[in-house]
């Protein structure tokens, strides 16, 4: 998708588990990326991303499951443009279209 990604999960990271920058025509696309491997993500991942997105002064935030989210984290996402999600169905998509 033209992004360089960072593996930076690890002890202490309080939830990144990636960070992906895609340089553009003028300036660079910064993404914070959280993954969860869990059948249901709730909205206190969402925000705690969100806050993250703020610290590392990145473009947006990202958060992956390979479940789905809870009614309120998708309520939450909705109302803050800055943080998208993606489920595991969604996933299986991405995946499908973009890894050979």
């Amino acid at each position: 998708m033209g992004y360089e990604v960072e593996h930076t999960g690890q002890r202490g990271d309080r939830g990144v588990d990636l960070k992906a920058v895609r340089q553009e025509p003028i300036g660079s696309q910064t993404l914070i990326v959280q993954c969860k491997y869990q059948e249901s993500v709730s909205a206190d991942v969402i925000i705690q991303t969100l806050g993250m997105v703020s610290a590392a002064n990145a473009n947006q935030g990202l958060v992956i499951t390979t479940g789905s989210f809870t009614a309120d984290a998708i309520r939450f996402s909705e109302e803050n443009p800055t943080i998208e999600t993606i489920d595991g169905r969604k996933l299986a998509e991405l995946v499908g279209q973009y890894v050979s």
